[in-house]
């Protein structure tokens, strides 16, 4: 294992191809922030990022290995069920906006726990006792524990080191004004609880998406090292928008979780280290 992080930490840093990724990557955000208007990611609410990055991509890695008729029958219907949402939302304006509701700075992204169990679930629950069928596992893109007893150490040390950054960076204005991400829909402490807790969930898909999917379907095919540094470099740009210092240190953060996942076999201390970092931040500005 050490050789092989060795080998990865080479090739990621000390590389000449490291030195390309690296300064183009900073040079292409530093330049983007010079630019107006900001981009801004949070135009999915949970519904949408449901199919979006969980569900698709999932349809997407279980295309049948084993080519009979049943095992494309079954991918199929799980393929349809992940995008009819979607294709429905296209195809009828007034469907969508009733679904999928624009992101607005006042409301957030509302969500529909009706939706949710009336489609995402039952999708999730045919995936997941199809997997046999499909020759398809989907620890094989972390979603499983893991190797917890690596994983669990590590966030609690991480954590520790990252709080107290995270409290200095509370006082900057930038951030200040920034977070609570959803300010306009806390009208009481305990608004500001239940949106927080329920931000794992919406953490949590997005992990999937960048430290699963992404990070174990491109290690085969470009190299770990490689992997690692594509799907940091795409969830940085998902950060545009955000204070200019955390678009940044998310390029370094989505390489360090992303060899987290990969040693650890799984996305769940990467979701958890995020919405950690999101909620402690959210109650050193909301409450100090």
């Amino acid at each position: 294992m050490f050789k092989e992080l060795r080998k990865i930490l080479k090739g990621m840093i000390f590389s000449g191809e490291a030195v390309v990724l690296w300064s183009s990557a900073f040079i292409i955000l530093f330049l983007m922030y010079r630019s107006s208007p900001y981009w801004s990611s949070l135009t999915l609410n949970y519904t949408f990022s449901t199919f979006l990055f969980l569900l698709l991509p999932i349809s997407i890695s279980i295309f049948p290995s084993k080519k009979t008729k049943s095992n494309y029958l079954l991918w199929s219907l799980i393929f349809t069920l992940s995008v009819a949402p979607l294709l429905a939302g296209e195809v009828f304006p007034m469907f969508r906006n009733k679904i999928f509701p624009q992101y607005s700075a006042l409301t957030g992204p509302l969500y529909r726990w009706e939706i949710f169990l009336l489609l995402v679930l039952p999708v999730f629950i045919l995936i997941f006792f199809s997997q046999k069928k499909l020759d398809f596992s989907l620890k094989k893109i972390g979603l499983g524990f893991g190797k917890w007893r690596l994983w669990i150490p590590i966030t609690i040390a991480f954590l520790l080191i990252i709080t107290p950054i995270l409290w200095f960076l509370s006082r900057n204005p930038e951030f200040r004004s920034t977070y609570p991400l959803f300010k306009g829909m806390i009208r009481s402490d305990t608004d500001f609880w239940l949106i927080d807790l329920s931000w794992f969930y919406y953490l949590l898909i997005w992990e999937f998406f960048f430290r699963g999917f992404i990070l174990f379907t491109l290690a085969k095919k470009m190299g770990v090292y490689r992997a690692i540094f594509f799907q940091a470099v795409i969830f940085s740009f998902a950060h545009l928008g955000k204070p200019e210092i955390e678009t940044y240190s998310s390029l370094v953060g989505g390489v360090l979780v992303g060899l987290l996942a990969y040693y650890s076999r799984s996305i769940l201390p990467c979701a958890i280290i995020h919405w950690a970092i999101a909620i402690i931040m959210d109650i050193f500005v909301y409450f100090f």
